[in-house]
């Protein structure tokens, strides 16, 4: 047995542990003696030690008593010569290692303690490998049942390593985290708060994809990328492959040519959809989890205000402020004077301020912090000197504030804003009519006269029973609803089925009308035969 090849004698001891217990010791036996050989010079690629640890690390577990000295000796290995080995042997150990833990021999918490100590090697191929491995670890133990008590222990060590002193570790931390998140493994309120506490983190590389976690922009990390879009991605190049294939056989022909060029910006358009639609996807669902969202959006505000990093990385901090404050109606004051020294026309990335603008406006903000914004707004983009392009924008940002919070601009302002409809340019006297629309439902007072136009019956509705003074709501005021709101589903329900019940029962009746006729047809019919 001695020059049985190692994949052979695997496959036989796995059928038959105990008659080939003694093979099995000698290739441990021989491991130990090469093992303590390349401790001493670690650099050096030892090929025989390479198989031993794939053939070992396969066959262990069928003795459990060498199992406690063989992963010692594993993890041993790794964390005391990791960052002078060579690097396929590193990689060796390390597949060792994540095979041991596969097979449940070495502990969860000691596995992420022990990976996490190996993400201070300075190689991104060892990272990568860890990042995926507990990812998927993780997932591969909760999933036929969620494991507590151990999920609480690695999240609490995961927190911990938030905040170690090294900003490679700490981003991997958060990177698990994001990753867990996105699978659907760890969804719950603790792991979003944890990935909020990371967002207030001072290193740049730690907070930038947790901040891009909240906001949705999944797509601009690589390395989240999870593995069913790049499955779908490449069943999307199949199928273009597919087609090209497909026209090789046969006539070239115009038509022909014609048709698959179709079919692939087809395919390619389908493609754009699902990418723009997984990057505009703002993870409101983890936004909602977060126990005090006030706290978290001041401590975000104060570190925006210190913050030195590039402009881009300030918009994001900005924007997910601005969709706290617009998604749980926070008051936050000063960020409304902070922000209106950028809305400038010739300001990089307007139009996104803007949005943030609007994001953050909603009913509860007084109107003495609220309507220096739309003024702001006003001066520098609603003016003659300024292009078409500018007051049409400035004109659609003040019309999206104002539906957020109907209070936000003076009588005096509307009425110089609605001058704008019969502007020369068609793009401006379109945002103009659109303000003009939007007051009609919400406030028709601030209206000149005739910009007022007919009431209609659900207006009337409103100002009878809601505002008996005929006045639209104010700052502070509020209207309790008569009923629960989406309830008339349930009243539609009822009558959906009701008429369904109640078809299904003429039919019924019908068909045993019918069979009652066809009944006596058929006895006047042998009758009469009988007759005959």
């Amino acid at each position: 047995m001695e020059h049985m090849p190692l994949s052979e004698l695997s496959f036989q001891l796995s059928r038959d542990p105990l008659s080939y217990r003694s093979d099995f010791e000698a290739q441990l036996e021989s491991y130990t003696t090469l093992r303590q050989s390349f401790s001493s010079a670690p650099s050096q690629h030892i090929g025989r030690l390479e198989e031993l640890l794939l053939f070992l690390s396969q066959v262990v577990k069928h003795y459990p008593d060498h199992v406690g000295e063989f992963a010692s000796s594993i993890i041993q290995t790794l964390l005391s010569r990791a960052f002078g080995m060579h690097p396929e042997m590193r990689m060796a150990f390390l597949r060792a290692f994540m095979r041991l833990r596969t097979k449940n021999l070495i502990p969860a918490a000691q596995a992420v303690d022990v990976a996490f100590k190996l993400h201070r090697c300075h190689d991104k191929q060892v990272r990568k490998t860890l990042r995926h491995f507990l990812v998927s670890d993780i997932k591969r133990m909760n999933k036929s049942q969620k494991q507590t008590k151990v999920n609480a222990v690695i999240l609490t060590f995961l927190s911990k390593m938030i905040k170690d002193n090294s900003s490679t570790v700490a981003r991997e931390a958060v990177l698990i985290l994001l990753c867990l998140f996105k699978k659907n493994v760890w969804n719950d309120a603790r792991t979003a708060n944890t990935i909020a506490d990371s967002c207030l983190v001072n290193k740049k590389k730690v907070y930038v994809p947790a901040v891009q976690f909240f906001l949705g922009k999944m797509k601009a990390i690589g390395e989240l990328e999870s593995s069913s879009d790049s499955e779908s991605d490449v069943d999307e190049e199949t199928k273009i492959k597919q087609l090209r294939m497909g026209h090789r056989v046969g006539a070239k022909t115009k038509g022909r040519q014609k048709r698959l060029e179709r079919s692939i910006k087809n395919v390619n358009k389908e493609k754009e959809r699902k990418v723009k639609k997984r990057a505009e996807l703002t993870n409101f669902h983890a936004l909602n989890m977060l126990h005090d969202p006030q706290t978290f959006a001041e401590k975000l505000f104060r570190k925006l205000e210190r913050c030195s990093d590039r402009f881009e990385i300030r918009l994001l901090i900005l924007d997910l402020i601005s969709r706290l404050i617009g998604l749980n109606k926070l008051i936050l004051l000063n960020f409304y004077p902070f922000i209106q020294r950028f809305l400038r026309p010739q300001q990089r990335e307007i139009t996104h301020l803007l949005l943030y603008s609007a994001q953050a406006s909603h009913d509860q903000v007084p109107p003495d912090v609220i309507e220096p914004l739309v003024r702001v707004i006003a001066d520098n983009f609603i003016t003659e000197r300024a292009s078409s392009e500018a007051i049409a924008v400035g004109l659609n940002s003040v019309r999206e504030i104002c539906a957020r919070c109907p209070y936000a601009v003076t009588q005096d302002l509307l009425s110089d804003l609605i001058q704008y409809k019969s502007y020369r340019n068609k793009n401006v006297v379109a945002a103009a009519r659109s303000l003009i629309r939007l007051y009609r439902q919400i406030n028709p007072q601030l209206l000149p006269r005739k910009e007022c136009g007919r009431l209609t019956e659900s207006q009337v509705d409103v100002l009878t029973h809601d505002y008996p003074n005929d006045v639209a709501i104010n700052y502070g005021q509020y209207v309790t609803p008569a009923t629960v709101p989406g309830a008339e589903v349930i009243v539609l329900a009822a009558e959906k089925l009701g008429k369904k019940k109640n078809h299904q029962a003429s039919e019924e009746s019908k068909c045993v009308e019918n069979s009652e006729e066809c009944t006596k047809e058929g006895i006047i019919v042998i009758i009469t035969i009988i007759t005959i």
